[in-house]
C-alpha cells in the first residue's frame, strides 16, 4: 500500500512538473532557414499561446490544463500551418520549421463604377463611460500580455478598397507596442479565416494617446458588398514606461456592433455585444 502511494505520489509530482513547465524554441523557414518572427503559437481552444519575437524565438508556457499528447500549432501568414505533439517538441532540438504557402493571386477587376468615401464603424468617443483595457493594471508579467487579440466586427454595403483603420486609444503607459492588423471572415458569428493574406505590423510610439491611423492603401485590401468581416489588434511586443500597465480603447453600448477578444493565441474567442473607437475609411463602388 505505501508502494501505491508513492507510486501516485511521484506521479502527481511529475504531472506538476510538467504543468508548469515552458517550452522554448526558435521558428525557421524551412527553405530558406531564416529565422521567422511574430509566428502565433499555442495549444488550440486552450488558454496556452504566444508569438514569437522579432528574432523568432518563442517561450510558451504550459497551463495545468495541458497534456504531453496535446498538440502545439505554429501559424503565420504567408506559411502553412503546422502542429507538433507536445511530447515530439524536443526531438526537434528546438528548431520549428514552417514551411511557406503560395497564394492565388485575387482576380482585380477595372470598373468605371462611380467611387463615394464612406467611413464604416464607430467614428466618435462617446462619453468614455464604458472602456475596453487591452491591458490592465494588475497584470505584471509582460510573456502573458503577448498573442492578445481584440477586435470588432463591420459591416460593408458595397464593393470598397479600404484605405486606413483608425482607432482611439484612452489610456497607453507603454514606450513602444507592436501590433498586427488582421482581417478575419465570420463564420456562426465568429471570426473565421483570415481574408487579407499580409502581415500588417505596426508601432505605437512614446505613450501615444488619442486617434491613431494605420495606413492600408499599399496593400490593395478589397471587401466585397453586404460582407461581415472583423478587424483585430494582436499585441507582438510591449515596453512598458511605468509600472502601470494600461493600453486601452473607449467603448459604448451600441446595438449592431460587436467586440471579440481571446487572451491567447489559438484561444476560443469570446464576444461581447458593445463597440470600440475603430473605424475604416474605404472607397466604395456605388451600383
Amino acid at each position: 500500500m505505501k508502494k501505491l502511494y508513492f507510486f501516485i505520489l511521484l506521479l502527481s509530482l511529475d504531472l506538476s512538473v510538467f504543468a508548469q513547465s515552458t517550452i522554448t524554441g526558435i521558428v525557421h523557414n524551412s527553405e530558406t532557414k531564416d529565422i521567422v518572427p511574430y509566428v502565433s503559437i499555442g495549444i488550440e481552444s486552450k488558454a496556452t499561446g504566444t508569438v514569437s519575437n522579432n528574432y523568432g524565438e518563442f517561450y510558451l508556457k504550459l497551463g495545468e490544463n495541458v497534456s504531453e499528447s496535446d498538440s502545439v500549432t505554429f501559424s503565420s501568414i504567408g506559411f502553412k500551418t503546422i502542429k507538433y505533439c507536445i511530447s515530439d517538441i524536443n526531438k526537434v532540438i528546438n528548431k520549428i520549421y514552417i514551411v511557406p504557402a503560395t497564394y492565388e493571386l485575387e482576380e482585380v477587376i477595372v470598373t468605371n463604377r462611380p467611387t463615394k468615401s464612406i467611413v464604416i464603424g464607430r467614428n466618435s468617443v462617446g462619453s468614455g463611460m464604458l472602456e475596453c483595457p487591452f491591458f490592465i493594471s494588475s497584470e505584471l508579467n509582460s510573456k502573458d500580455r503577448i498573442s492578445r487579440e481584440i477586435g470588432m466586427l463591420f459591416k460593408t454595403k458595397n464593393d470598397c478598397r479600404v484605405n486606413n483603420i483608425n482607432f482611439f486609444i484612452k489610456r497607453n503607459n507603454y514606450s513602444n507596442v507592436k501590433f498586427r492588423l488582421t482581417f478575419y471572415s465570420v463564420e456562426n458569428d465568429l471570426p473565421k479565416d483570415i481574408i487579407v493574406n499580409q502581415d500588417i505590423i505596426f508601432d505605437i510610439k512614446d505613450q501615444k494617446k488619442g486617434w491613431f491611423r494605420v495606413d492600408l492603401e499599399p496593400y490593395l485590401i478589397f471587401i466585397q458588398k453586404r460582407e461581415s468581416f472583423v478587424v483585430t489588434l494582436t499585441l507582438l511586443e510591449d515596453e512598458l514606461n511605468n509600472q502601470r500597465n494600461w493600453f486601452s480603447l473607449p467603448g459604448a453600448l451600441i446595438s449592431g456592433y460587436n467586440v471579440f477578444r481571446k487572451d491567447k493565441a489559438m484561444d476560443n474567442w469570446s464576444k461581447k455585444n458593445y463597440a470600440v473607437s475603430m473605424f475604416l475609411e474605404t472607397t466604395a463602388f456605388m451600383d
